[in-house]
């Protein structure tokens, strides 16, 4: 009898702590959904990046435009359809399924044309730089944001982001190496390119991409609520598709279609995990601060030190590293800096609002009833 209660009891008390474990990991995802979902993100931006790679080094090789008409082309066929499917089956119907609203047409065409080369720029530097250096390099977006809405937008661009800019370009400079500083030697790559100074052009089309990045965030900042977000997505996704296939038929390149399963694979790889990372990215940044959400980015980092050891058995220079170090840790401090000023704008406007409500309350008042009342 005894040996069956110890029994019942154990048992009771494993399931409670099997309960409670489950509880804790339940509050642990919850707390971190939105971190979680920038991590998984990056996953997929930096597995993108690598079906990139590759496909740059196949037979014939696979042109950057064919790639962004490729990927941008998926993502907009998605998104078409998902904005389709919800005014067919919810009452809150999005206006202007394709075109988006009449006033900010403008705005989106100019998302779409800076996103455009901004991804082509990204997608011709993946072929000549190590996708370690190229996720670094993007990390220089908080600082280009900083400055271009400040030319914009006029928004303040603050003491610490232009202090964080100069060290960042001296992390640009370790990681480019260019010839009229390193010499000849610090300006190679792991190939032979056939020219000195390409991995500095390389770098240079890194920071193009970055450019048109922070331009998409101003001109979607500008754009605001006034349309929705996957208007923006479907603007930026035909704008990528338009422009791409012109390019190619200025240029004279063929469509170059695939010529194995494997290679078949790579494109719908491209597209679907471009669209996956973009989604994820952007349902966690509604649900996480800026300083935590960066951190979070700076996973695409280690993912593609992982790939690179894994796929082509390379490992960093030493002044890739620290140039990335640096580039990293001022777009940490940017980051950090923002969430904190964000942080004390809404306690002063919490505060206000206060304070308004108090002088409203002793206003309204009438203190000669009061005054009745008392005699």
């Amino acid at each position: 009898m005894a040996a069956d209660e110890e029994l019942s009891v154990s048992s009771s008390t494993t399931a409670r702590s099997f309960e409670e474990t489950e509880i804790k990991q339940q509050s642990f995802i919850s707390r971190n959904a939105g971190l979680l979902m920038i991590a998984l993100a990056q996953l997929f931006f930096s597995s993108m990046s690598l079906a990139v790679k590759v496909l740059a080094d196949v037979d014939p090789p696979v042109s950057a435009l064919e790639l962004v008409v490729v990927r941008m082309g998926l993502t907009g066929v998605l998104s078409q359809m998902y904005i389709l499917v919800h005014n067919i089956f919810s009452d809150d119907k999005i206006p202007n399924p394709i075109l988006g609203p009449l006033e900010v047409r403008g705005l989106l065409f100019a998302r779409g044309f800076v996103g455009f080369a901004s991804i082509t720029a990204l997608y011709h530097s993946l072929k000549y730089l190590d996708l370690s250096d190229v996720s670094a390099l993007q990390f220089l977006l908080p600082t280009i944001s900083g400055f271009s809405g400040m030319l914009f937008l006029k928004e303040p661009y603050l003491p610490i982001e232009r202090y964080s800019s100069i060290v960042s370009l001296l992390g640009v400079i370790l990681i480019a190496r260019p010839p009229f500083i390193f010499g000849h030697e610090g300006a190679q790559i792991n190939v032979d390119l056939g020219a000195i100074g390409i991995r500095t052009l390389a770098v240079c089309a890194v920071i193009v991409s970055v450019f048109g990045a922070s331009l998409a965030y101003v001109t979607t900042r500008a754009i605001g609520k006034r349309a929705h977000p996957m208007h923006v997505i479907l603007a930026f996704s035909w704008c990528s598709v338009i422009f791409g296939t012109l390019m190619m038929k200025i240029q004279g390149e063929q469509f170059v279609l695939p010529k194995s399963s494997k290679w078949t694979a790579l494109l719908i790889a491209v597209g679907t995990f471009g669209f996956l990372g973009q989604i994820l990215l952007t349902l966690g940044l509604r649900r996480e601060k800026v300083g935590r959400a960066s951190l979070g980015m700076y996973l695409q980092i280690v993912f593609a030190l992982i790939f690179e050891k894994v796929f082509f058995n390379t490992t960093p220079e030493m002044l890739s590293v620290v140039g990335a170090s640096l580039i990293i840790a001022t777009s940490t401090i940017v980051a950090m800096n923002k969430n904190k000023n964000k942080t004390e704008e809404k306690e002063n406007d919490e505060r206000e609002t206060l304070l308004r409500d108090e002088r409203q309350r002793f206003a309204s008042v009438d203190y000669g009833t009061l005054e009745q009342r008392r005699t």
